[in-house]
């Protein structure tokens, strides 16, 4: 190790070491934090939503979840959302090969080539690409982040009430309430034009609120040289990119009373790469990809009174992908779904939650090239879901029982149960032993894509008189967790362990021996279990400090050897922040171990281990001028990748994952402003 290498594990490990041992003390006294009317207590100890659906605390909440506050998210900042959820504990940013170009792995379940086993929600209601899977590409890098509130975030499965793809994960991102009429403009320049603009947008008038926000972002400008093999003979391609990287979101929200109507449009452009077999035919295959996304939702809810409360919503969620290379692809789709939900609570501290889904999904592929030519048209899928959660708390337990009933069109009925308790042995600690099931329904093109380089399971079984016949299998997962848990006034500590373990997982089969074209197949069961661990520490009024650990390992029962996804076995966390007196100085670093030998890099640029270390600085001049017109004046300055380190990864989802991507390049250094009204 070089002395370079020495230098960066030591600072890593000095923010671990140092996260650990400030966890010994806390000061008690409830302070009202800068910036925010909550109290650190509120903060340490804040409600969620997202595993019940309703209001509870995260000691009584049935899951194990991480929360970033708006105080968190003031104090370190964040490009983009993707970079705001890789600060998450046991969650991790990485990439594939094409279609999925910014992917969140949790506990280190990267089995899939796409995000298709985290389910993504904007204040509770899903949005889903049902094409593929999964993709969140564009959510992950243009979604407005100055809008969001705070983000829930379940590890393990969620599927008891929220269907498929909560699978791994489920991200709740909960927005802003216009409580406070404001307008926020903000915007930031770095190196070689790096640049990200954005503006807020928040009215109340009476039971009537408006909130509306923009971003646009330009990260483009990586220039490096990629290589591939040249044909199926033998020989080294080398090709010159520039690699885009920009795009704009929007959302928007109008809420009255109960009633709340709600929106989003995302846009991502960048470089997929296709270092494969099938490009021989048709050169290097390698171009801009682009995604989008819209999303919209009206949603009523009513407590009739302190027995029971209902909510209605009608969701839809329209997905489009477009590629300028090979394989041409072009795709559009988009899901609806009419949800109920019904809160009944017959006495004291028992609790039913009982509702159902009614959805379709449709979606078509075709070809850049030529409009005529349809890979994928015609093909729809109606979906039903029924669910039943019920618990009960008593002063030293709380027991959690629930099953939701899933019906997909081609499909057999489906049940996905979740049981747990939660005990309470003594003042502040818990301790959480969970199971839980959860399932995801073949996607459309694992379904039906008739494509050159990728074929759907049904497609490729159809029988020589015309019958269809359903081969495929919804993937399934079991997952045990148990886990300590502390929270005081000042301080969140959590140790948890978990196995979990995924049958008929869909794999893009790449071997030509079974299939003469890649296809779809039910070929994968993989275990993964691990410990993490995470805290956060508010040590006085002006200074966080916050961190986390992930060990996991990962085996396929057809590859045993090393981890079966390109994710390290070991990974850290730590975050240190000052706020006080109109300064704000935070600092965060993410530690990846190594991967595993089978991922050395055959071609191109070898990452070992790595930091990604992140700076964010401001400072608001109204803590000086007391304007009463300007909330905040503020200047900033952030660095990201301080350390400079280039990151390549895995081309995961083809036949040879060592050929290597580029995933993250050097240092960038960005000033800027933020002035709110």
């Amino acid at each position: 190790m070089n002395h370079i290498q020495k230098k960066k594990c030591r600072m890593s490990s000095a923010i671990t070491v140092l996260f650990f041992l400030s966890i010994s003390s806390a000061n008690q006294q409830e302070m009202s934090l800068e910036g925010t009317d909550m109290s650190l207590e509120d903060l340490v100890n804040i409600k969620v939503k997202v595993a019940s659906k309703s209001e509870e605390s995260i000691s009584d909440a049935p899951g194990v979840i991480s929360v970033i506050t708006q105080d968190q998210l003031k104090r370190f900042g964040g490009t983009t959302l993707g970079d705001v959820l890789k600060r998450v504990p046991s969650l991790l940013g990485t990439t594939v090969y094409m279609t999925d170009r910014s992917v969140i792995a949790s506990r280190g379940d990267q089995v899939m080539p796409s995000s298709s086993h985290i389910l993504f929600l904007i204040n509770g209601r899903p949005v889903r690409e049902v094409l593929e899977g999964g993709i969140k590409s564009e959510i992950y890098e243009s979604f407005p982040v100055t809008v969001i509130d705070r983000i829930e975030v379940i590890r393990g499965p969620g599927s008891v009430l929220y269907g498929s793809q909560a699978f791994s994960a489920v991200i709740n991102v909960v927005t802003k309430s216009p409580d406070i009429n404001s307008v926020t403009v903000s915007g930031a320049l770095g190196r070689d034009l790096h640049n990200h603009v954005s503006a807020n947008i928040n009215y109340k008038f009476g039971d009537f609120g408006m909130t509306f926000a923009g971003r646009y972002a330009d990260k483009g400008g990586w220039n490096t040289d990629w290589r591939a093999p040249k044909d199926t003979i033998g020989g080294i391609d080398t090709v010159n990119v520039t690699i885009p990287d920009y795009g704009p979101g929007l959302y928007g929200e109008l809420s009255f009373k109960g009633l709340r109507l709600m929106g989003s449009i995302n846009q991502w452009s960048t470089q997929y790469y296709v270092p494969d077999y099938q490009k021989a035919k048709v050169g290097d295959a390698t171009g801009r990809i682009t995604w989008e996304k819209y999303f919209a939702d009206i949603g009523y809810e009513h407590e009739f009174n302190e027995f029971y409360s209902f909510s209605v919503n009608a969701t839809g969620t329209k997905s489009r992908l477009k590629t300028t290379e090979f394989p041409f692809s072009k795709r559009d789709a988009y899901e609806i779904i009419v949800e109920e939900t019904n809160h009944f609570k017959p006495f004291e501290n028992f609790n039913i939650l009982l509702g159902g889904v009614l959805g379709y999904i449709t979606g078509e592929e075709g070809n850049t090239l030529d409009e005529k030519i349809k890979f994928n048209e015609g093909h729809e899928q109606i979906h039903f879901s029924g669910y039943l959660q019920l618990d009960y708390r008593w002063d030293w337990c709380k027991a959690i029982g629930g099953v939701q009933l899933n019906k997909v069109k081609d499909f057999d009925v489906d049940f996905n149960p979740r049981a747990g308790l939660i005990f309470y042995p003594f003042d502040n600690v818990n301790i959480k032993t969970l199971y839980s099931t959860a399932y995801r329904a073949p996607s459309i093109n694992e379904l039906y894509l008739n494509h050159d380089a990728m074929r759907g399971q049904m497609v490729a079984r159809l029988p020589e008189d015309g019958v269809k016949k359903q081969e495929l299998k919804p993937e399934k997962v079991n997952t045990f967790d148990a886990g300590v848990n502390y929270q005081d006034s000042t301080v969140q500590f959590g140790l948890n362990g978990f196995y979990s373990k995924m049958d008929n997982l869909i794999i893009q089969d790449r071997d030509t021996t079974r299939y003469k074209i890649p296809t779809w197949d039910n070929i994968g069961q993989v275990t993964i279990f691990g410990l993490e661990c995470e805290g956060k520490y508010y040590i006085t009024r002006e200074w966080l400090i916050e961190g986390s650990i992930l060990y996991q390992e990962s085996k396929d029962k057809q590859h045993s050897e090393g981890n079966a996804a390109p994710l390290p076995a070991f990974s850290a966390k730590g975050g240190l922040s000052y706020q006080g007196y109109g300064l704000t100085v935070s600092a965060f670093n993410s530690y990846w171990q190594a991967l595993d030998k089978k991922f050395t890099a055959k071609m191109n640029k070898s990452t070992g281990n790595f930091n990604m270390l992140n700076l964010n600085c401001s400072y608001n001049f109204n803590y000086l001028i007391k304007s009463r017109v300007i909330k905040e004046l503020s200047i900033t300055f952030a660095a990201d990748n301080l350390l400079d380190e280039e990151v390549w990864l895995p081309a995961w989802g083809l036949l040879d994952p060592s050929s290597r991507i580029p995933y993250n390049e050097g240092r960038t250094l960005y000033g800027g402003f933020k002035v709110t009204f």
